[in-house]
């Protein structure tokens, strides 16, 4: 059995590899047309509308990120690099570390303390109790503060 190496080889790896990219973008967003009936049947449309004001607040997180992320996984291989030592590497991830929690605090506890507010007067729900909405909304705030720091430290792993 011979096996192809060289230039061919690469180049027919790169092509199921773009292939099977493209493929799964593709799936993911046919799936969410192809679901979106059973997600507004199970939960229906007021709970959807509670799960895509979720998604919403995710985005509007990722855009508080300021490109923290970015400089962090830029700055890890520079360091490297550079020759730099542990002590190093750790201050400069420190540094980024404090104000990205800082702000991911300071934004989750906004969502918590504007929870009222927004269950009884932004998402305008019909059906759902205020008081699960208030509840939803506070889990969300207190979600997001935790969740949003895992994408600085992908980002610092990643460099």
């Amino acid at each position: 059995m011979t096996v192809a190496t060289g230039p061919a080889a690469s180049a027919g790896g790169r092509r199921r590899n773009v292939a099977a990219s493209l493929a799964g973008r593709a799936w993911g967003v046919l799936s969410a047309y192809l679901f979106l009936p059973f997600y507004l049947h199970f939960l229906g449309v007021e709970s959807y509308g509670v799960v895509g004001f979720y998604a919403v607040l995710l985005g509007v997180m990722a855009v508080a990120d300021l490109g923290l992320t970015a400089t962090l996984n830029r700055e890890m291989p520079r360091l490297t690099a550079a020759g730099a030592g542990p002590g190093e590497l750790r201050d400069t991830t420190r540094t980024i570390e404090s104000v990205y929690w800082m702000a991911s605090l300071a934004l989750g506890a906004a969502v918590v303390a504007a929870a009222p507010w927004l269950a009884g007067h932004w998402l305008g729900a019909r059906r759902l109790p205020v008081e699960e909405l208030q509840s939803a909304v506070r889990l969300m705030g207190l979600a997001l503060a935790f969740q949003l720091p895992t994408s600085l430290y992908q980002g610092g792993l990643l460099g």
